[in-house]
């Protein structure tokens, strides 16, 4: 890829988002030391091959320190999962072409929306960056669109009827069908 324009050969970067319950695979580090505690629990680099926060260079940790800082900075303060309307952010309006490709985030949002991908709002995400600026989406593992192959047990399939706000029948009602109902990236991009 070297001689590519944008490329950085010392940016290129993939990472798997991998646990539901980590504050980092769901945007909620606090601050760029939260980041870097978090990371070996909640993300995994695809590439390079599985390197922790450790052994990422300084350009590989100021780009990821970049991205999520910008992600806290465009969440208000009152902002609450609940609530979507909470999540209005002009900054993030303004600001987002420069962390992510927006046609390709709108595309990801719009298919795992349709097709209730309920695995795919915080882990199952594969973040990719070629220069450490702009971010791109990849959606894998499909186990769980339609949602085929998943433990939910909603009591149907169509996509219509599964929403942000579902809830797993049988459980407790603060259990959500969609993974990463807590996330905040995807509130805030759907609100702005």
């Amino acid at each position: 890829m070297e001689g590519l324009e944008g490329y950085t050969p010392a940016c290129p970067m993939t990472l798997e988002t991998l646990n539901n319950g980590e504050k980092v695979c769901l945007f909620q580090s606090s601050s760029d030391a939260d980041l870097a505690a978090g990371f070996d629990a909640g993300l995994e680099t695809n590439y390079p091959d599985d390197v922790k926060w450790a052994g990422l260079n300084t350009a590989q940790q100021s780009a990821l320190k970049r991205l999520f800082g910008w992600i806290r900075s465009c969440v208000p303060a009152n902002a609450t999962a609940d609530d979507l309307g909470t999540f209005v952010s002009e900054k993030f309006k303004t600001e987002a072409g420069q962390y992510f490709d927006m046609a390709h985030l709108l595309t990801y949002y719009v298919h795992t929306d349709y097709f209730a991908s309920v695995d795919q709002r915080a882990k199952n995400i594969l973040l990719r960056t070629w220069d450490g600026l702009v971010w791109y989406t990849t959606y894998y593992d499909a186990t769980r669109s339609l949602p085929k192959g998943t433990t939910v047990s909603l009591p149907t399939t169509t996509r219509s009827t599964v929403t942000r706000g579902t809830r797993k029948p049988g459980n407790t009602p603060s259990r959500v069908a969609r993974a990463g109902f807590g996330t905040l990236c995807w509130p805030t991009f759907r609100t702005n």
